[in-house]
């Protein structure tokens, strides 16, 4: 099933949280909810542990499953564990950094995608289906995308506490054991941010020259990443073409002009080799890379088309020869049917052996 998209972002204020007091700040809901959360049941935890113990002693351990049924069972408080009413809840979201060119699908692809999944047609659905699991689709406001994170926030307090209020939707009806998705256009480079706030990241833009190139510099360098990644590289010249950009765009950002270094990956292209040797000291090359997707995109599209072809060919005569064995098949079963009904009819004669030899005596041999 699919639940609805708010009118506003805002409106999941008013999904009425009956264990949730209203204050003045958001989060201090939020905060009081999680001060009434149960602990978990030790008992039922030691309960299950010692019957894993006993079960060893005759058959064996059964690793990583043992520790999973363990805390399965400290917190839902059952020992032996059950999962009666295991729920798939996927939350659709847009997020405004979409809006840099970040997302492979445009925005409205999104509200297709679920969609289908409530149509059941994509994979979730099907393996929901086949494992007997419940699947909610939660529909975030589609129409309203979250602020672009390289300009601003991409929620304010208010906002973010109303969506986490509307995503306790998902467990209104009750279940046992929650499996969490998500979906949405700008998602990815969202949860990259989030991986890479405590650690230095470098960015891999896209080629020079490229349609996006210069729009990935202007994106990119604002966030001061620790280096970029230049695929396709094909010489010093062009480090040095990209030096003059990031110069500027280094300035325009207050930081210092030289800061940000790149990784240059030398030998995706045939040109890209026969530069090699122009790399020394060329401005900002922080290192070389050697990659070969491109070579081994090509074979791997190569064999693909080759296997391709072959199946169609040998398709081609096994229909051929399946077309060919059903025509003389019928033909055969045609002329047989013709034969039997005329003769039937009397306007045949139907052959008898032996019926030459009624009325002949045989003669044998004198020994001459």
């Amino acid at each position: 099933m699919v639940v609805p998209a708010l009118a506003r972002r805002y409106a999941a204020c008013e999904t009425g949280m009956d264990d949730m007091s209203v204050s003045a700040l958001p989060f201090d809901d939020v905060r009081a909810l999680m001060a009434k959360l149960p602990s978990a049941d030790v008992d039922a935890a030691n309960r299950t542990r010692t019957a894993f113990k006993k079960a060893a002693a005759r058959q064996g351990t059964l690793g990583r499953v043992e520790q999973i049924a363990v805390r399965l069972a400290s917190w839902s408080g059952r020992s032996p564990p059950m999962v009666t009413r295991p729920l798939v809840a996927i939350f659709a979201g847009n997020h405004g950094v979409a809006g840099q060119g970040v997302a492979s699908q445009p925005l409205p692809t999104t509200a297709e995608a679920v969609e289908f999944i409530a149509a059941g047609g994509a994979a979730v659905s099907q393996a929901c289906v086949a494992n007997d699991l419940g699947l909610k689709v939660f529909d975030l406001a589609l129409h309203v995308p979250t602020g672009d994170i390289t300009r601003e926030a991409a929620l304010d307090e208010r906002g973010c506490a109303a969506t986490m209020a509307f995503g306790m939707e998902a467990i209104a009806d009750g279940t046992d054991l929650l499996c969490l998705g998500d979906l949405g256009a700008g998602n990815s480079t969202v949860a990259a941010a989030l991986r890479g706030a405590d650690r230095k990241v470098v960015v891999r833009i896209n080629p020079a020259g490229s349609e996006w190139h210069l729009a990935d510099l202007a994106t990119i360098v604002p966030a001061r990443p620790a280096a970029l990644m230049l695929p396709k590289c094909e010489g010093a010249h062009q480090l040095r073409t990209l030096d003059a950009a990031l110069s500027a765009l280094e300035m325009a950002a207050g930081m210092e002009v030289g800061a940000l270094k790149v990784i240059a990956i030398a030998t995706e292209t045939a040109a890209s080799v026969l530069h090699l040797a122009s790399y020394p000291g060329a401005p900002r090359l922080l290192a070389l890379a050697f990659g070969a997707e491109d070579r081994v995109t090509r074979q791997i599209g190569g064999a693909a088309r080759e296997v391709a072809g072959r199946t169609m060919q040998v398709l081609r005569i096994a229909f051929v020869s399946s077309a060919m064995l059903e025509f003389f098949a019928a033909l055969s079963v045609a002329l047989v049917a013709v034969y039997c009904g005329f003769s039937l009819l009397g306007l045949l004669l139907l052959l008898a052996w032996g019926s030459h030899f009624e009325n002949h005596h045989i003669i044998k041999g004198t020994g001459h």
